[in-house]
């Protein structure tokens, strides 16, 4: 026997609204990717946007899985392209963080 696998699918039809959370945010489908289908196996991510265009993003081991990161992060990665463009985003955005209080660093 093989090993057991997970497969959802969740397919979108709500136009141009998608929730977050308790809260309903109007997008411009025109500027703005939204995704017609998302396919989730094991710990793999493929959203398939509206235009037919594809991002799969991976949870790496040791992680813990969560629907609403993979999506962020395939959002992110369809927007930012290339890992490099996006690790240089992501250096200088970090870059910005100020801690207030007694916060950990």
């Amino acid at each position: 026997m093989g090993k057991q696998v997970t497969y959802t699918t969740v397919d979108f039809d709500y136009g141009s609204m998608v929730w977050f959370r308790d809260d309903i945010r109007v997008l411009d489908k025109d500027k703005d990717p939204f995704p017609s289908k998302i396919i989730v196996r094991d710990k793999v991510t493929t959203v398939i946007w509206k235009n037919g265009d594809k991002t799969t993003v991976r949870c790496m081991d040791g992680q813990t899985y969560s629907e609403y990161d993979a999506i962020v992060q395939a959002y992110f990665k369809y927007k930012m392209g290339s890992t490099k463009k996006r690790a240089r985003w992501m250096k200088a955005a970090m870059n910005k963080i100020q801690y207030h209080g007694e916060q950990a660093h």
